[in-house]
């Protein structure tokens, strides 16, 4: 998102000759550019959303050890969420730093192959940082919520069975993993 936020922010015709804002205009950097940011703000929010449903989907046996021993689903839901949290800041923050070096790396192969005027400087868009960060920090926390909202909800001991259990596919009562590794044993051996 950094990245496709700074070359948005270098392709604005501001100061620019009339020569190198007709070459923008005829290369269609800037839209590119915005389609690209739609795109990772979109990606990234299902891959935060699918990595946190996985990541708590794995941990079912720790939230199940907690409700045992007395606590409430909202604290369980709350420590998963603190989570997630922790986990988003520092991720996030790396994005932005290598959102920014891989813009720069960006604009000068465009530069390279004629996209862009020589007369763009890259200059880093200050405002990609609270995006990348906001998007990360609102996703993995709801993201966490959501996927752990039915197992917290689980009576203690029926989370405990559950989580010694592993899930079941509802519709053939197997563990799910055993139903996948059919799944690929099919395809590979109709291939």
């Amino acid at each position: 998102m950094s990245a496709a936020t700074s070359v948005l922010v270098a392709t604005s015709t501001d100061g620019l000759p009339a020569r190198a804002r007709a070459q923008l205009a005829e290369s269609e950097v800037g839209g590119m550019a915005a389609v690209l940011l739609i795109r990772s703000i979109y990606m990234s929010i299902f891959v935060i959303a699918s990595t946190m449903g996985t990541a708590v989907a794995q941990q079912c046996r720790e939230p199940a050890m907690v409700r045992a021993i007395g606590a409430r689903p909202r604290q369980v839901r709350r420590a998963v969420a603190g989570q997630a949290l922790a986990a988003s800041v520092p991720a996030a923050l790396l994005g932005c730093l290598l959102g920014g070096f891989l813009a720069r790396v960006w604009c000068a192969g465009m530069k390279e192959h004629g996209l862009l005027p020589r007369e763009v400087v890259f200059h880093p868009a200050w405002l990609a940082l609270p995006v990348r960060p906001g998007v990360a920090v609102v996703t993995s926390p709801l993201a966490a919520l959501l996927s752990s909202l039915r197992f917290s909800l689980l009576r203690p001991a029926r989370a405990l069975a559950e989580a010694a259990a592993g899930r079941r596919h509802p519709a053939t009562g197997l563990p799910v993993r055993a139903v996948m590794r059919r799944r690929a044993i099919t395809v590979v051996g109709a291939a």
